[in-house]
């Protein structure tokens, strides 16, 4: 092992957003993945967070923080290990699909049902 290679820590990614005034209003900007055509896709979406005569930019920012929390946060939740005994071999697929899907390239070698 490298020096310095053993404190490494992974990153973790957050979204800050860009807060903007547009007519009036503040606005966040901030990225999220859509389904759309049953592809997955990265959108740049814009939330209205309040007046600009009701509130100055630092309050939008924090307005936009707290929205964008709901964003950060992780939503799957991956079990640590898939136990076999307990299940039958499509309960097992199934299972193990979820956590590592395939890419739409390969979708057509997935496995079908079992006989």
């Amino acid at each position: 092992m490298e020096e310095g290679e053993k404190n490494r820590v992974k990153r973790r990614r957050e979204q800050r957003g860009t807060v903007y005034a547009k007519s009036g209003m503040w606005y966040v900007c901030y990225s999220d993945f859509r389904v759309t055509d049953g592809q997955l896709e990265r959108k740049r979406l814009a939330k209205q967070v309040g007046s600009v005569e009701d509130m100055t930019k630092k309050e939008a920012r924090v307005e936009a923080k707290s929205f964008l929390a709901k964003i950060n946060q992780p939503t799957l939740n991956r079990p640590r290990r898939i136990s076999m005994q307990r299940r039958s071999r499509q309960q097992f697929i199934s299972a193990w699909t979820l956590c590592h899907p395939l890419p739409p390239s390969m979708s057509a070698l997935a496995p079908g049902p079992s006989r």
